[in-house]
């Protein structure tokens, strides 16, 4: 039966294609896939003789899938024929081929046309299949000709390396006739140097033993006669041993009687022979048990040790198996895996647990080697057993005791380490190498002396006489760790003998913390003193700054309820009462970033800005401040400055800038404040001068400090929290670069920072804008009083609102009026939050313009609006010109 696998995420799809399938193709198993991992995996199981793949899918598309299936070699030899929705283009059908599809359909599928491509795919697949087979065939046809050809070849070489056996023709009067190659080559005489059988017996010094040869006895025998052992000496020295054959030849030359003798090497036999007897003695006398069985395991030869170990005798073992001995703790998945072993001709090591005929349990090491033959089959299984019991329960003790010991050298809270008289390292504990900053592997190639500091090294010598002389020694040292710091460690040290060699083991304890933690509260506490005052004086300083702006509120507030107050004293507090509430934003949001900054919540949005931009916009909102003082603020760019581009955090690279120049204003009574950048190779050094009071130089340090302002001279004159610069320096190191200055007093200060200079893609994204619109905007605030403000403000400009109080109606109302423009949407709010309705919304409106208002009570609040699909975030309480700023 033919297997079809259909992937398609479609259900309805996969019914229709397994309905044609099953009318139009008797005998077909259908199998479906709703994705292409599960496909593959399907593929690889049921092996289908075609695959239907839909092109469109999620998460892995059929491209994907196709290459994955023809990647792996249990499916690459599968037809594909690829589906579409659409008729699919020339590079999709190239790409598609590319990656080992076999066709393409596309959708809606022709029944008929689908029945021919599969039917054509299946014809492909059966004769594909077909070769492989044969092909499979034919090499095992190949494989075993080759191996027939390779043995023939053997047999060829063995009988060519074959020498022949030494020979010679005597006469009856005692001359050789003849010798042969091998005599020849083992003697190096030839026939013309020793004519006469004596003088060549003398040359050779052949040795007949005590036995006398007439060879006059022998020429008219009618066989060959065996005339016995003869030890003669070769040419080179050696002696061997010769079985001798007489063979009468009759009348062979001149009419003389001869004789043929044939000598026979027989000194490896006789040498085999005395090995044989010895290994006879051994195996009889050996203490090991000794069984031989044939090759179904029947006992055919035990050893005297059998019986003594298993008290079974030689005549109850012989016939039997070594089964007999089982004591039915071993699985029969041991057994048959020891068979397999020695019955594919290989050697066999493991342990039995037996018992003995009294049911003594024990325990032996085993070693069974395969006997074959001279043509290579196995005919017997010799079985060398040791009795290991003493043995197991010493090493069951010894890998407890070992264990013990390891998991204490292992865990010990102290660094173990161990070193011969030079001072290499033997071994280590994780402890010792950690605290070294090393592993394990990297301290054993280390030298004591490479971890001493020199001080430390000075005492090397002292410290290793006193312990060699068997001393214990309790000595504090500073070592190196692997990152080049200097670690004080308390060292225990004496003498160990490992393996018969005099060694050295220490116990090293980490004392750095305990030394710094000592020397930190000395000077924690000079801190401590100083930090307390500035403290202090820091919270009185708050305290003047909250209470002061409060003051000018509440008590100008109070005078705004006189029936009598002319406008232009109304005007008048109107504007103390913005200028304190700013004033007291500034204080809030200031004690805001020192908490971010103190609980390492600060991150980074990095975003593109033009330098230029942010410059003049810089200046543009602090112009009038200075103005009012009778400063003046100039932007020093260049041409090139005006084009360059900075990716940063946009709104601390604003802060560091806006705390800078209110600093400038604030301690400046006349002049210029300059504000301009260089680009210097990968960073940007921006600065900040003007014409104040400058700073002494010992106090230019301490300016960056917090709580410091409140330790500083004439502080009435110049009001703040003193925060502005400790918050800007944190934030140019946060963002990877320093900050410093230069100021005389009376002269005025140049305050530099650098910033990474990450070059910002010069792309512009093209957004719906909506200036110059009657624009129709959505305010989403659960807070009336909010509402209400941001109602009167927008009514200015005659634009059309909408209003909702939570999320929810947010997305309802922006379902029901697709013509909005813009949605003030808050993040805190009941029922469903404003990012939660931001996400909800850019699910069917990705167009519609969407500004965040966020308290920042949090750093990454702002981030998170973005994220969520906010075009512009602004902050409260809400500047009525910046709001109107980024509405155009």
């Amino acid at each position: 039966m033919k297997k079809i696998l259909a992937i398609d995420d479609q259900p309805d799809n996969l019914v229709t294609l397994k309905a044609v399938l099953k009318t139009q193709l008797k005998n077909c198993e259908v199998i479906t896939a709703r994705s292409g991992q599960e496909g593959i995996d399907l593929a690889i199981e049921h092996q289908p003789d075609t695959i239907l793949l839909d092109i469109i899918m999620p998460e892995m598309d059929g491209f994907e899938t196709c290459n994955k299936l023809k990647e792996n070699h249990q499916t690459n030899h599968i037809p594909i024929i690829l589906i579409t929705a659409i008729k699919t283009d020339p590079k999709s059908r190239i790409r598609g081929l590319e990656i080992g599809a076999d066709s393409f359909l596309s959708k809606p599928i022709d029944p008929y046309e689908l029945i021919a491509q599969v039917k054509v795919t299946l014809r492909i697949k059966q004769a594909e299949d077909e070769l492989r087979k044969d092909k499979k065939v034919l090499k095992k046809r190949v494989e075993e000709k080759t191996s027939e050809l390779k043995k023939s070849e053997d047999r060829f070489k063995t009988a060519i390396a074959l020498s022949p056996n030494p020979v010679m023709i005597i006469n009856e009067d005692g001359s050789i006739i003849q010798l042969s190659k091998g005599f020849t080559d083992y003697s190096g005489f030839d026939v013309k140097e020793v004519s006469n059988f004596d003088e060549f017996t003398k040359k050779l010094n052949i040795n007949r033993g005590n036995k006398k040869i007439k060879f006059s006895e022998y020429f008219d025998k009618q066989e060959t006669e065996d005339i016995g052992l003869w030890d003669i000496t070769s040419i080179n020295g050696t002696s061997r041993n010769w079985q001798v054959y007489l063979t009468p030849l009759g009348s062979f030359q001149d009419g003389k009687k001869s004789l043929l003798a044939v000598a026979f090497d027989i000194t490896e036999r006789i040498k085999a022979q005395d090995e044989l007897i010895k290994l006879n003695h051994a195996i009889e006398q050996s203490a090991n048990t000794i069984v031989i069985t044939d090759t179904e395991g029947r006992i055919e030869y035990v050893n005297p040790a059998f019986t003594k170990v298993t008290g079974f005798s030689i005549e109850e073992a012989i016939g039997e198996n070594p089964r007999i001995l089982n004591a039915g703790t071993t699985s029969d998945e041991y057994y048959k895996k020891m068979w397999e072993t020695i019955s594919s001709g290989k050697v066999w090591e493991g342990e039995f647990h037996n018992k003995t005929k009294s049911g003594e349990y024990f325990w032996e090491h085993v070693i069974i080697t395969p006997i074959k033959d001279k043509y290579g089959k196995i005919k017997n299984y010799l079985s060398v057993k040791e009795n290991i019991t003493d043995q197991k329960k010493a090493i069951e003790l010894l890998k407890k005791s070992e264990y013990q010991y390891k998991t204490l050298f292992d865990n010990a809270g102290d660094g173990i380490g161990i070193i011969d008289q030079m001072g290499n390292i033997m071994v280590s504990n994780e402890s010792f190498a950690k605290m070294h900053g090393y592993t394990i592997e990297e301290t054993a190639k280390l030298n004591i002396k490479d971890l001493d500091t020199p001080e430390t090294a000075k005492e090397f010598k002292s410290r290793m006489d006193k312990i060699i002389k068997g001393e214990i020694v309790n000595l504090n040292v500073d070592h190196y760790h692997k990152n080049g710091n200097i670690i004080h460690l308390n060292v225990t040290a004496c003498p160990i003998e490992i393996d018969g060699e005099n060694q050295i083991v220490g116990f090293h304890r980490d004392v750095t913390k305990q030394i710094e933690t000592t020397k930190n509260l000395k000077e924690a506490l000079e801190k401590a003193k100083e930090a307390d005052k500035l403290k202090t004086a820091f919270l009185h300083n708050v305290s003047h700054e909250i209470r002061t702006p409060m003051n000018g509120i509440l008590g100008f507030a109070d005078l705004l309820k006189s029936p009598d107050i002319t406008q232009e004293d109304m005007n008048s507090y109107i504007d103390v009462i913005s200028i304190s509430g700013k004033r007291m934003l500034n204080t809030l949001n200031q004690l805001m970033d020192i908490s971010i900054l103190e609980t390492g919540q600060a991150k980074l949005f990095l975003t593109s800005i033009s330098l230029k931009s942010e410059l003049e916009n810089i200046r543009s909102f602090f112009m009038a401040e200075a103005e009012d003082k009778g400063l003046s603020i100039d932007l020093n760019l260049t041409k090139k400055d005006a084009k360059t581009l900075l990716k940063t955090d946009k709104d601390k690279f604003r802060t560091i800038l806006n705390n800078l120049i209110k600093n400038a204003i604030k301690y400046s009574k006349e002049g210029t404040i300059e504000i301009g950048f260089n680009v210097s190779g990968e960073r940007i050094i921006f600065y900040v001068k003007d014409d104040g009071i400058g700073i002494s130089e010992d106090r230019q340090d301490a300016v960056f400090e917090r709580f410091v302002q409140a330790d500083i001279e004439d502080k009435k004159a110049f009001e703040g929290s003193g925060l502005g610069l400790s918050i800007s320096k944190s934030y140019v190191e946060l963002m990877g670069g320093k900050m410093w200055l230069e100021s005389k007093p009376g002269k005025g200060s140049t305050f530099f920072f650098t910033l990474p200079h990450i070059k910002s893609e010069n792309e512009i994204i093209s957004k719906k804008n909506p200036k110059n619109k009657n624009l129709k905007i959505l305010i989403v605030d659960d807070e009336d009083f909010a509402s209400i403000y941001l109602t009167d403000v927008l009514s200015e400009r005659k634009y059309k609102l909408l209003h909702a109080t939570n999320g929810k109606d947010a997305i309802d109302i922006v379902k029901g009026n697709p013509d909005i423009d813009i949605v003030l949407m808050d993040i805190k709010m009941p029922i469903l939050d404003g990012i939660s309705a931001t996400k909800e919304i850019r699910k069917f409106n990705k167009e519609i313009i969407i500004i965040a208002q966020t308290a920042y009570a949090l750093e990454g609040d702002r981030e998170k609006t973005l994220e969520a699909g906010c075009n512009d975030y602004i902050s409260k309480p809400i500047d009525k010109q910046k709001l109107f700023k980024k509405l155009d």
